[in-house]
């Protein structure tokens, strides 16, 4: 007699991302703040907290709405790329992109601050000012996948570039005036994300692309 139950296995990681952060947004306000990045303490004593809220972060978000926004982009690109590439390789991107877009923003808020453009947003807040949420994660899912896409024919290739630039431009564009004028979006943390999902999607396609071609000069 055969199981219904649906083994943990056969769960699609974008599931289990989406259910680990809806799980984290029941957590209380104070935990919340713990596992967000504190972009002010990287400017005094870092603990090992510090260093696991790049991960954690990724599964704290400010309001419902938040949460469900970041992953009604997420399900659909998850599920395709799951079943292009596999699920550790899926869940590697997600978190590097995470890891390395919250990185991205702390550089670009500390340039900014010595630059002494954001004294205002500092002169309002208490001692926190935290960094939350999947955005660079998602961001960077969003590129990969366009680069997986656009991989398989040269016509989906010119319609990834372009969808590519379309996305990136407006977001470098924001995060240059975010550097002056203060805003609650983290638009270097999405840039980041999609650039470090762009340099490793275009490594893979490129190894895709050599791969395929020792195989038709092999036959």
């Amino acid at each position: 007699r055969k199981s219904i139950l649906i083994k943990p296995r056969h769960v699609p990681i974008s599931v289990w991302l989406f259910f680990i952060a809806a799980l984290c947004h029941t957590l209380p306000l104070s935990w919340k703040a713990a596992l967000s990045v504190d972009l002010l303490a990287v400017n005094g004593s870092l603990h090992f907290l510090d260093f696991l809220s790049l991960i954690t972060h990724q599964f704290i978000h400010t309001d419902l709405q938040h949460l469900m926004k970041n992953f009604y982009f997420l399900m659909p690109l998850g599920l395709y790329l799951e079943t292009q590439i596999s699920r550790s390789r899926f869940l590697s991107i997600y978190l590097v992109s995470g890891v390395m877009s919250a990185l991205v923003a702390i550089m670009a808020f500390y340039h900014a601050v010595y630059a002494e453009t954001l004294i205002n947003l500092l002169a309002l807040t208490n001692d926190r000012i935290p960094l939350r949420g999947a955005s660079g994660a998602i961001t960077g899912t969003v590129l990969y996948a366009l680069c997986i896409w656009g991989s398989k024919a040269r016509w989906q290739l010119l319609l990834a570039c372009i969808g590519i630039g379309h996305l990136m431009l407006p977001q470098f564009s924001k995060a240059l005036i975010s550097q002056t004028l203060p805003t609650d979006v983290a638009y270097w943390s999405h840039l980041g994300g999609m650039v470090t999902a762009l340099i490793l999607g275009c490594f893979r396609s490129y190894d895709s692309n050599n791969n395929r071609d020792h195989r038709a000069s092999t036959l």
